[in-house]
């Protein structure tokens, strides 16, 4: 036989575990990928400019290269954030576990489809993509890549206007930048 409180300290952890047993269960919160990564080092590409002009960059020009650099990562990454998340939805994957392909392998947007992402989405996921995820993914892909195109062409003519190089030699330089 219970004491009086031990008996009265058994009641109220019995209710109080039933209410918790009883509790509303609330939908899981989807888990927020981390952020897109596009690389926006400027130093590599401030030496690739500065061995075309054959001479080194003004300390503003570097300071405003730094600056657009910075401006177009922000349009860039919007642009991978999209493109993660199509990919993720063909998939049913984790945006996470799909932007894990890109920050493992270091790179940015310039990941061919075929040779890079699919081998690698198939790694990633632990299967081999069906042949609908694998046009849904080329489907994405072009979408990307036409999203990319305008921010790049904009990204190389202010570059051009810093730099006084031909806005063309610029777009080849970012493209060995994996732009």
């Amino acid at each position: 036989m219970m004491s009086g409180k031990l008996e009265t300290f058994v009641t109220v952890l019995l209710v109080a575990g039933a209410a918790f047993a009883a509790r509303p269960q609330y939908p899981q919160i989807p888990e927020r990928p981390p952020p897109v990564v596009v690389k926006q080092s400027s130093s590599s590409l401030s030496s690739r400019i500065e061995a075309k002009l054959g001479k080194a960059l003004t300390p503003p020009q570097s300071q405003e290269i730094q600056r657009v650099v910075r401006e177009s990562a922000a349009a860039l990454t919007a642009c991978q954030d999209q493109f993660v998340q199509r990919i993720a939805a063909v998939l049913k994957a984790p945006a996470s576990r799909v932007q894990a392909v890109f920050n493992n392998a270091g790179v940015g947007s310039a990941m061919d489809a075929d040779r890079s992402l699919i081998p690698r989405l198939e790694g990633q996921i632990g299967r081999v993509l069906t042949t609908s995820e694998i046009d849904e993914i080329r489907k994405a892909d072009a979408a990307r890549k036409e999203a990319v195109r305008p921010v790049k062409n904009r990204l190389a003519e202010r570059l051009a206007a810093i730099t006084r190089l031909p806005a063309d030699e610029i777009r080849a330089l970012l493209t060995q930048e994996g732009l």
